[in-house]
This record gives C-alpha cells, structure tokens and sequence, in this order.
C-alpha cells in the first residue's frame, strides 16, 4: 500500500500525544462519575471504550487524509475491430461559413479524431479522394501515426485533378481490402464527404456488388452546410484575402447533398449520419469490436483504499453520539 500524501502520515508519530490526552479526559469523566456513586465496572468500561473509539476515529481520519492506494492491474478480453476511413479533399471541402469557421474538411478530422479517441481498441486505415483516390495510412493501431495523417496529410485539393469521385474512391478502396492481406480483418469503410451526384446507375451497382462479395458495412457520415457555404480565398500566409471562390462568374457555394448520401448508404443497407452524430457513430463501431479470443493484461492503475477507512471512522462516530454520556 502507498499513500499519496505521505506528510499526512506524520500525524500518527503524535498519535501517543493524543492518546494520553484522551486518556486523561476519560480518567476526569470517570472519577466525575464515580463521585456520582455509578457502577464502578461500568464506569471502568465506558472510559476503556471511549477511548478506543476515539483513537480508532482519529487513526482512520489521518489514514484517510493520506489517501492511501495500491497498484493494481487486472486482465480484461481482449476485442478490437478494423475501419478505413476514406476522405473528400476535394476542393469543395475548403468551404466554410465565415471565414473564421473550421472548414468542411476540419469538422471531417474532428469526427476522425473523435472516432479514433473513442473506440480505441481498434486499428484505422486512411485513403483520401477527389477525382483520383489513393491511401495515406494502411491499417494501424499506433495513434501517433494517425495523428500525423490527420494533421499533415489531409489537405484540400492535394491531388492535382479537380473533381470528386465518391463511387470510385469506394470502388478502390473495397478493393484494396479484398486484395491485400493488411486490410482483411477490415468490417467498415466510413465516408466523410459533402456529397457527390452524376454516377451512372451501373457504377453505383458494381461498387454495392463489390461490397455485398467482401461483408463490408458502408457509413456515411455528411459533412458539411444544407444551407450553403462558400469557400473563402487565402493568401500564401493562409490569410484571407476578402474574396471568395466564383464559378462561372458566380461566387461559388457548397452544399451538403445529405439525400444523395443517404441513398447510398441505403443501397448499400449502410447507415447514413450527419457530422455532429459522431457520438452514435462511436457507439455504433464499438458494438462491432469482436472478440479476439486473448486476454491482455490492463496498464497498472491507481486502486483508491481511503474509502474502506470511512466505515471504522463512521462506526467510531456513530457509538459516541450514540452513547455520549460514556
């Protein structure tokens, strides 16, 4: 057992102090009534017992002072899940609604990083997209990494060709969890997007062919403005310069397409969420976490002991007021 506040622990060196003191009123209270012709035995076995109470009640409030713990691990189920996250950079992921706003692409790496935070049990890959799609992060459990893709990888418009493909950028990255062996523990691919619209009804189809073959779960997360947002301009400080994008001449805005994306994720018996349902999304991949079949042992933590020091010091506490004439 340690104590958190040793210097607490000093108060029992004076511990004998008190206990003479108590001693000494107990020996006054007794001889008072003595004089008062009461039982001599019993006199004798109130002033035992009142200081008894008395010194356990001031031991148990010292001890409890110090805050007394223990190291304690403890073996637990081992579960963990795989997920690929796959990302819109496209251009209109720069959009915003004020120019001091987080961007599209900034609430997507919230929901990221909440995700990551909150199942972390669980191991994440990364592709992002935009006309082409390629991936940034195989799978991995190590957090530092994916901070790192978050932070530096994930940027608006970093693959040169304009354009969104969302239908292709599922299509790839399916495929790659088919082919290779690092992504075939994989069960969910999360799409954080702002939305999409043109695909032929036979893309559409192979790419929920190719899903329904691989038992993968399609979530589609919208992120972005039902309203609108446009997508202010910056300078190579990243300062804005008070003009937003146009197109054909046009200031141009950004949409969230959140019945467009719900149809996906219904053809694909997927889940379709909006960006401040991250917490259901939490819940929702933590009920998928399986059983790994091997038990792993806790990191030491810190096992609170003050608390069994309360029930001596209440009983203590208890006899006395109950009792107060002993």
């Amino acid at each position: 057992m340690e104590v958190e506040f040793p210097y607490a622990v000093i108060g029992l060196m004076v511990l004998p102090l008190i206990a003479v003191f108590i001693a000494r009123e107990a020996r006054k209270q007794r001889d008072v009534r003595k004089a008062l012709h009461e039982d001599h035995e019993r006199v004798e076995r109130d002033a035992l017992l009142k200081f008894i109470l008395s010194c356990v009640a001031l031991v148990s409030l010292i001890i409890i002072m110090a805050q007394p713990y223990f190291i304690g691990v403890a073996a637990q189920k081992g579960i963990s899940g795989q997920y690929v996250f796959v990302v819109d950079t496209s251009t209109s992921m720069a959009a915003r609604e004020g120019p001091s706003s987080p961007s599209q692409l900034d609430r997507a790496k919230s929901v990221m990083q909440k995700i990551i935070d909150g199942v972390p049990e669980a191991c994440f890959g990364v592709f992002l997209f935009s006309k082409l799609t390629f991936p940034v992060s195989s799978v991995t459990c190590d957090r530092d990494i994916l901070w790192e893709v978050i932070t530096h990888e994930m940027v608006v418009d970093r693959i040169p060709e304009r354009g969104s493909d969302i239908i292709n950028a599922l299509r790839v990255a399916a495929k790659r969890i088919f082919s290779s062996e690092m992504y075939k523990d994989v069960s969910h691919i999360i799409l954080l997007t702002d939305g999409g619209s043109g695909y032929s009804s036979g893309a559409i189809d192979q790419m929920i062919d190719e899903f329904q073959a691989q038992h993968l779960k399609l979530v589609v997360m919208g992120v972005g403005s039902k309203n609108g947002a446009p997508i202010p301009l910056v300078d190579e400080d990243g300062i804005f310069t008070g003009s937003y994008a146009t197109s054909n001449g046009k200031e141009y805005f950004s949409f969230l397409q959140s019945e467009w994306l719900r149809n996906l994720a219904a053809q694909t018996n997927g889940i379709y969420l909006e960006q401040y349902q991250d917490d259901e999304l939490v819940n929702i991949l933590r009920s998928e976490l399986k059983d790994t079949g091997q038990a792993f042992v806790t990191a030491p933590q810190k096992q609170d002991l003050g608390w069994i020091f309360f029930i001596p010091l209440g009983i203590s506490f208890f006899v006395l007021l109950w009792r107060r004439n002993i």
